[in-house]
């Protein structure tokens, strides 16, 4: 997912929307314009997601 993100770094942000299969918002993510950026996020991104998930088990 990280490399695809990396990919689509073009010096502006982009809002990327993650949907369950209800289509309910799980998160909304600000592609950053910089892939420094990005890995700090990445480190971010994980835990959350994680949490997240753990939550509507």
């Amino acid at each position: 997912m990280w490399e695809i993100f990396s990919q689509m770094i073009d010096g502006a942000e982009k809002e990327i929307i993650f949907l369950d299969e209800e289509e309910k918002v799980l998160f909304i993510y600000i592609l950053p314009k910089n892939l420094e950026k990005l890995e700090e996020d990445r480190k971010i991104f994980a835990k959350e997601y994680a949490d997240k998930i753990s939550d509507l088990n």
